[in-house]
Order: structure tokens, then C-alpha cells, then sequence
């Protein structure tokens, strides 16, 4: 990844993973607001599993290994006989 595209892969992580937070603080500020037990079922229960799957998309989708490093041949230098 060059130095230009690291910035954006960064806001693109922090602007995934921050709306889950937002999510959570909006539901909990729902909860304690308005005294519905019922905001936070979905803050404990599907933002945990949002967030798993948000990490899994971001390091699945994310671009770190573009530049892929020709592995080198080595010669034997020695071979080994079998009986």
C-alpha cells in the first residue's frame, strides 16, 4: 500500500467501525432517556454481531497486500540421494 492510500484506508476503517460506536451510544442514550429496557437488546445482542462482520468485510476488502513480492528460487546447492 503506498503512503497516499493509507489515509483513506484508515478513515475507511474508522468510518465503519465509528458508526457501530454511534449506533450503540444513540440506543443507549434511547434506553436511559426514555426507560425502555427494550434499547438495549440490540446494543448487546446485533451490534457485537455487526462489528464482527464489519472487522471480517474491512480485512477482507482491505488493500494492504497489493504489492506482492516476487519469492525468490533458490538452486540446491546440495541433493540428496535415495538409496
Amino acid at each position: 500500500m503506498s503512503a497516499e492510500e493509507e489515509p483513506k484506508e484508515e478513515r475507511r476503517w474508522a468510518r465503519l467501525l465509528g458508526l457501530r460506536m454511534v449506533a450503540f451510544a444513540v440506543l443507549l442514550s434511547a434506553l436511559f432517556g426514555t426507560g425502555i429496557a427494550w434499547f438495549i437488546v440490540p446494543a448487546l445482542i446485533a451490534l457485537p454481531i455487526v462489528g464482527s462482520l464489519t472487522i471480517v468485510y474491512l480485512a477482507m476488502s482491505s488493500d494492504t497486500n497489493s504489492r506482492v513480492v516476487q519469492p525468490v528460487e533458490h538452486e540446491r546447492s546440495h541433493r540428496v540421494e535415495r538409496p
